[in-house]
């Protein structure tokens, strides 16, 4: 096919003058009707190294790595909770100092700062367990909720929080130390004040 191909183009364009001559030195050419099906020495296809399209080379292209996935946000527990003590008056505001005519609360807070939910177990339906309250000199109070008895599954979802306050109560000029103990050991917090 591809001799034919060239036959066919020297056919239709012009000769140059570096090729006029007799026509004794075009005799080793075959036109396209002296051709027969079979010609000596030009068997088999030519290979020209291209390809077409449809016919893609041997070799696979390179493969992409595969997109990564995006990463689990990690799996949080009862330990990844923060848990805090507060004071606070009776309007909610919260004290480091405060007189001591001030009626004052106790609050225990718990918050999950993790991307994915948080069960809290408590041995009752009340988060704290006690308020302890200790003056400078090692005299201690503690204030206790009233609760019911069974466990209870606190559902934390991000950013989520509960708390509990105790009953009022007003103290005497001095140093202090609230400790907040949850109803799920170990957890616990402190907060120093003063009340002038």
């Amino acid at each position: 096919m591809s001799l034919l191909a060239l036959t066919v183009w020297m056919a239709c364009d012009p000769v140059a003058d570096d090729f006029k001559g007799p026509s004794d030195q075009w005799d080793g050419l075959i036109s396209e009707e002296e051709a027969d099906d079979e010609v000596a020495g030009l068997e088999g296809d030519i290979d020209t190294g291209a390809w077409l399209e449809d016919d893609p080379p041997d070799e696979d292209p390179p493969e992409d790595d595969p997109p990564e996935d995006d990463p689990e946000p990690p799996i949080c527990t009862e330990a990844d909770l923060l848990f805090a003590a507060e004071i606070v008056d009776a309007d909610g505001a919260e004290r480091a100092s405060s007189s001591s005519q001030d009626d004052l609360y106790f609050v225990g807070r718990t918050l999950n700062p993790c991307d994915s939910r948080v069960i809290l177990t408590t041995a009752s339906p009340c988060l704290v367990q006690r308020w302890e309250i200790k003056d400078d000199s090692g005299d201690a109070i503690a204030l206790k909720p009233d609760c019911d008895k069974g466990a209870w599954d606190w559902e934390l979802d991000p950013g989520d929080e509960v708390l509990q306050t105790s009953s009022s109560r007003r103290l005497g000029p001095g140093d202090y130390t609230l400790t907040v103990r949850f109803n799920a050991d170990p957890f616990r917090a402190s907060k120093a004040f003063t009340v002038e």
